[in-house]
């Protein structure tokens, strides 16, 4: 179990009070809590759980010295174990659930530098957050990428660069997966070798809908409940490879992961690294902070579902 010696955050709610204050806040009564997984929930069916990594490489963890399983346990990074403190379910536009203690990520206030907790799921704005704009990093870390702007267009993997043309929102209420101009990945037809295109959206088209699977998988279903992956074309790291629908197999070819800005709803501010006039905090137990959006790296968070 690692612990650390972060200070004491003391906090005031009607009668109740922690002692060793340096300051009171007040927490909204409307703080009730509610079981995950109920009508009220606003967790994705279609999202996996897997682990967030910060800048550096360490994983968004829930600090484990309280085995009391209560709320307000702060939020840190720390070594990537695959622990449950560091498993998550990431709903692209909603909660942000932690599997060990099914709790979710809260921000009690909105100022920046303030940090996160975990608190029970109330669906209050500040429980949720959004990654509006991500990423699809694949085999050899290219990123899924459009070359043309028009309808029909191919997709291929080409090498990372942060254009607008490898921006991504994965709707999981529609599990539709939309470029930046706000057209769908899709495909074809259903069959391996099918290729995938960047196409107009149409809530009645099936083959936009994508679904997470194992191991950082797409896949889509038909009728039949028959099962396809998105696939990098011979698993090759080139520029320009396309992509396409194939058998799933579990190999890296069909392994992704998202990459991009997590913000809050309520406060609109990102989630981040600290950062000194040098360099960014990356340090275990360094607890991530909400500031304005700006781009920076230790604004990048990636999301590898498994």
């Amino acid at each position: 179990m690692h612990r650390m010696n972060l200070g004491l955050l003391s906090l005031m709610t009607g009668a109740l009070s922690l002692a060793s204050a340096a300051c009171t806040v007040a927490v909204s009564s409307t703080e009730s809590g509610d079981t995950l997984g109920t009508s009220t929930s606003a967790v994705a069916p279609s999202t996996q759980w897997g682990s967030i990594v910060a800048y550096g490489g360490r994983c968004l963890d829930v600090r484990d010295d309280d085995p009391g399983n209560a709320n307000r346990v702060p939020i840190q990074i720390w070594d990537c174990t695959g622990r449950e403190e560091q498993t998550w379910a990431v709903s692209m536009n909603g909660p942000i659930t932690n599997i060990k203690v099914q709790k979710v990520m809260d921000a009690p206030f909105t100022t920046d530098h303030s940090t996160t907790w975990i608190f029970d799921w109330w669906g209050g704005d500040n429980q949720k957050w959004n990654m509006p704009s991500v990423e699809i990093h694949g085999k050899g870390d290219n990123c899924l990428d459009v070359p043309y702007g028009s309808d029909g267009s191919i997709v291929w993997m080409f090498q990372c660069w942060g254009g607008d043309n490898q921006k991504w929102f994965f709707d999981t209420s529609k599990t539709q997966v939309r470029t930046s101009d706000g057209r769908c990945l899709e495909y074809s037809e259903f069959r391996a070798g099918s290729p995938v295109l960047a196409g107009t959206c149409s809530p009645f088209n099936r083959n936009e809908l994508w679904h997470m699977g194992s191991n950082g998988t797409f896949y889509v279903q038909n009728l039949t409940q028959a099962n396809l992956c998105l696939d990098i074309t011979n698993g090759s790291t080139a520029n320009r490879t396309p992509l396409q629908l194939w058998d799933c197999n579990g190999t890296a070819a069909q392994s992704f992961f998202l990459k991009g800005p997590i913000v809050g709803t309520q406060s609109g501010k990102c989630l981040q690294l600290p950062q000194t006039s040098s360099d960014i905090v990356t340090l275990n137990g360094t607890e991530p902070e909400l500031f304005t959006c700006d781009g920076g790296a230790n604004q990048q968070w990636e999301d590898h579902w498994r």
